[in-house]
């Protein structure tokens, strides 16, 4: 059985040329920014948008907002496909050093680099949602080889093993959050070994 439910926002009717969506907006919050943010998102995804009204409650004065000409909507929409493009594109090695660190370090992570000999050693860091400061080492004799350490080593990271390390360790947090920001540190290194093979745009 459904149950209805109660609108609690202001309703925006956004529509394109076959048909449309109720977006239902608190409040509390900006409607451009708001509306601007959905529509762009569907105008990316293939949509062409025609039109924002506002409805209005026990009325048929449905008035129409500006929205795809405001500065917020295409600069959402430039965010958008400049993200799409990133995923898009075709997975490259870096050429360089500098390279490699300056693509891990648009994902978030910090790199220093070790003198290892002929190795080449580096360290990646980023802080957890937890708080913990994580980092890892990765190595290889060129770059393409420390890019694979950095894939295998977020292929066979523990969230298990992770979690009995830092347990125990003072001020550690309890095991419910260490879970959690074990999976979050997956996700990170996930994240991290996909952004070593794409060029910055």
């Amino acid at each position: 059985m459904y149950k209805a439910k109660e609108i609690e926002g202001v309703v925006y009717r956004v529509k394109h040329l076959t048909g449309g969506w109720l977006v239902e907006v608190p409040e509390t919050e900006d409607p451009i920014e708001a509306l601007a943010t959905f529509a762009a998102e569907k105008s990316v995804k293939g949509y062409i948008i025609t039109s924002v009204t506002r409805i209005f409650d026990c009325s048929k004065d449905t008035p129409r907002m500006a929205v795809i000409s405001t500065k917020e909507f295409k600069s959402e929409v430039k965010r958008l496909m400049d993200e799409k493009a990133y995923y898009e594109q075709a997975e490259t090695y870096p050429e360089t050093i500098e390279e490699l660190t300056a693509r891990a370090e648009a994902a978030g992570w910090s790199v220093d680099r070790d003198e290892d000999g002929e190795q080449i050693r580096l360290s990646f860091g980023q802080s957890t949602p937890a708080g913990e400061d994580f980092w890892f080492d990765a190595c290889g004799e060129d770059v393409e080889e420390v890019v694979d350490s950095v894939k295998r080593y977020a292929l066979d990271f523990d969230c298990d093993e992770h979690v009995r390390e830092v347990m125990n360790g003072q001020g550690a947090p309890d095991l419910t959050t260490l879970v959690e920001d074990a999976k979050a540190i997956q996700e990170m290194l996930d994240e991290l070994a996909g952004s070593l093979m794409r060029k910055l745009i």
